[in-house]
């Protein structure tokens, strides 16, 4: 795996103060003032006046995750029409957010069920928003497209989803995955 700029930069700088004019001269870039704010945007620096700089130290640095989940959650709500929650979101939904389920604490999976024969369609879609399908990730997000032949929308807190019953149906059948999230549905 190569470095990164995040790496460069704390190694040249490691706790230090610096400006943009400091790591253009060091790393030879005219790039730097853009790099600088494309890296505070993403949490690995800090501002601390201006044009002055320093790393943020991993324990200081903001947790991302929600914010790219967020945006992941409203890229497929602008989506093609229809579309539905389903699996794991719909029950998300249902209970009012208050039971997820998620392979590990860093990847979010977003299960849509849409029309049959819209796949590629979708796939594109996202696609062009740099959101992967069927791909086995580890970190970040990935969406779970459910081709339906018989798709019933329900709308729940101004979004789509799969209904009440449909979800009640699908906790009964997969008792390991869901727990008691069925004590957890709101009407």
């Amino acid at each position: 795996m190569g470095m990164t700029y995040i790496d460069v930069i704390t190694l040249i700088f490691g706790e230090s103060e610096f400006t943009s004019a400091d790591l253009a001269a060091r790393i030879g870039s005219r790039r730097a003032p853009k790099l600088l704010n494309e890296l505070k945007m993403r949490g690995f620096v800090a501002r601390v006046a201006r044009g002055r700089y320093r790393v943020l130290r991993p324990s200081e640095r903001p947790d991302l995750r929600e914010h790219e989940w967020n945006k992941t959650r409203s890229i497929i709500l602008a989506g093609p029409e229809p579309k539905a929650w389903t699996g794991a979101s719909a029950v998300e939904l249902w209970t009012g957010m208050r039971y997820s389920l998620a392979p590990t604490v860093f990847l979010r999976e977003f299960h849509v069920a849409i029309p049959e024969g819209r796949s590629t369609m979708w796939k594109n879609y996202l696609k062009s928003h740099g959101i992967p399908t069927g791909v086995k990730r580890k970190i970040g997000v990935s969406v779970k497209l459910i081709p339906t032949r018989n798709l019933r929308i329900e709308q729940l807190l101004g979004e789509p989803v799969i209904s009440r019953e449909e979800t009640v149906k699908m906790i009964r059948e997969h008792p390991s995955m869901y727990a008691s999230a069925e004590d957890l549905l709101i009407s």
